[in-house]
């Protein structure tokens, strides 16, 4: 299945949702939650697949690479569902370094051996056990998540050359 930009989406100014978005069954079992990828690997990627060209093809349609996690689940909203499984896709684009927080991304040192030094010996020690000791002590904040900003970096090249 392609997701790329049709013309007539080009002449309206409005985002076209792929056709399979009209149907319910097939959207419902999209909305869901993540199984166990090793129940159905197959299924699994399809789904995984289309959830990731799906916000690539509209952030690049927005021309904005900066998006939330409860951003996308409201852009997405079918009625009055939300899709559930979005935190796994992000986290899945995070693994594949498709998305960078938006605060790592900003805070990336200098292209300078001082920069790669103090980043590497004391800023990101310090963050990494700052961060251990806080979720080791203070339950994660599931609202707070979903309000984490984060960058596509595909789209960040494209807004970036035109």
């Amino acid at each position: 299945m392609s997701l790329a930009s049709s013309d007539k989406e080009i002449e309206t100014g409005q985002f076209s949702f792929p056709a399979s978005w009209q149907d319910n069954v097939r959207m419902q079992v999209q909305f869901a939650m993540f199984r166990s990828r090793h129940l159905d690997a197959e299924s699994y990627d399809a789904k995984m697949n289309f959830w990731m060209e799906l916000i690539g093809k509209y952030l690049k349609f927005s021309g904005r690479p900066i998006f939330s996690l409860r951003n996308l689940q409201l852009l997405f909203m079918r009625g009055d569902q939300l899709p559930a499984c979005l935190d796994t896709v992000i986290s899945e684009m995070q693994k594949r370094k498709q998305i960078r927080s938006r605060s790592e991304f900003e805070h990336d040192p200098a292209n300078s051996w001082s920069g790669w030094l103090v980043n590497s010996l004391v800023t990101r020690p310090l963050s990494w056990g700052w961060s251990k000791i806080k979720h080791s002590v203070v339950t994660e904040d599931l609202e707070a998540s979903t309000l984490v900003e984060w960058i596509h970096l595909d789209v960040l090249n494209v807004c970036v050359i035109f």
